[in-house]
């Protein structure tokens, strides 16, 4: 971060610098000074794109990458795991999501939780799926503690339905900053994981997206080994599935 501010302030520091001095070079000085000023302007304005545009350019002709890996924990819940809608398959997976998230660095892992009010049965989720489940504030909603004592620095997103858009927006704008790879794992695999995956491989087409089956569980086998062919056809990476 430090390297492109100061690259950005260099690169500003020139752009006044050929404003002021226009006069002085033969070649600036026979272009009129509203050209002059408005390309000064435009480097101004644009120092932080060009600075980091040059700077990924010159790393990829070298292979080198400074790759942010960032990790997708969905919708690891009570009421997913061993309550209102638990699973099996769901608890077997708790070893291996823990597993997973002790191998990113704190800061590198984002949680999400499926988030219902009391009015739950009323809404179009509520009537297809009429089972009351992860209502903000009860148990069943809270993130199981053995992986909630894990996500020491991790950011929530709480979503009212099966994608979070404002998770798909923030990582497209860290996207467009620094270079990223995701890795999603969490329940369900055939309803919110398949959910984000696709909605963020939507929004960032060029970002190496991937699932990790071994620490996903579907509604039942059947759905989880669907849910991973959808995904696998998006052109989403499926681990160990």
């Amino acid at each position: 971060a430090d390297r492109f501010a100061n690259a950005e302030r260099l690169l500003t520091v020139a752009a006044f610098a050929v404003c002021s001095q226009s006069n002085c070079h033969p070649i600036v000085s026979k272009l009129p000074s509203a050209v002059i000023c408005l390309v000064c302007a435009w480097l101004i304005a644009n120092a932080h794109f060009l600075i980091r545009n040059v700077w990924n350019r010159w790393k990829k002709s070298i292979g080198r990458t400074d790759m942010k890996k960032i990790l997708v924990v969905v919708d690891m819940q009570n009421d997913f795991i061993d309550a209102a809608l638990g699973t099996a398959e769901a608890v077997a997976i708790v070893p291996a999501v823990k597993e997973k998230i002790l191998s990113y660095p704190p800061e590198n892992v984002i949680a999400t939780m499926d988030t219902h009010g009391e009015d739950y049965m009323d809404t179009q989720e509520g009537k297809n799926l009429p089972v009351v489940h992860c209502i903000k504030g009860t148990d069943g909603w809270q993130i199981r503690p053995d992986i909630a004592e894990l996500l020491t620095k991790a950011k929530i997103y709480e979503k009212p339905t099966f994608g979070s858009i404002a998770l798909a927006s923030d990582l497209k704008a860290m996207s467009e900053e620094e270079e990223i790879e995701l890795e999603l794992i969490g329940l369900c695999t055939d309803i919110c994981v398949v959910s984000n995956a696709l909605l963020l491989k939507a929004s960032m087409p060029e970002v190496q997206i991937s699932v990790d089956a071994a620490c996903c569980a579907g509604v039942t086998p059947e759905k989880h080994l669907a849910a991973l062919e959808t995904m696998r056809s998006c052109q989403i990476q499926v681990k160990n599935g």
